[in-house]
């Protein structure tokens, strides 16, 4: 019982950690909390719903699909900050060439 109520807290503590100002600069620190407040918000009412229903099988359900959605879209946020910020790495003897071209 006390498990599930400290890691719900857990998860909604680090939710208000990625809504900082701090992090704000970080690029997936949306994706993340929403990730990270889903998990919360799961296990309070997991907890809830397993405690009034021992064998009710649609809260996995749930959390498998909310994880797969939650999970694409942090994987979308990564490739969508990690193609705006490519970087073009140029080797030694491409710049040489380069420069006795001009």
């Amino acid at each position: 019982m006390w498990v599930a109520i400290a890691l719900s807290i857990l998860f909604l503590a680090i939710t208000t950690i990625f809504f900082t100002a701090e992090l704000r600069g970080f690029p997936m620190y949306r994706s993340l909390a929403f990730f990270f407040l889903f998990e919360g918000f799961y296990t309070l009412i997991d907890f809830i719903v397993t405690e009034i229903w021992p064998n009710f099988k649609g809260m996995s359900l749930l959390h498998n699909a909310g994880c797969l959605i939650f999970g694409i879209y942090v994987v979308l946020t990564l490739f969508r900050y990690k193609k705006s910020n490519s970087i073009v790495v140029i080797s030694n003897k491409e710049k040489s060439v380069a420069e006795s071209e001009k």
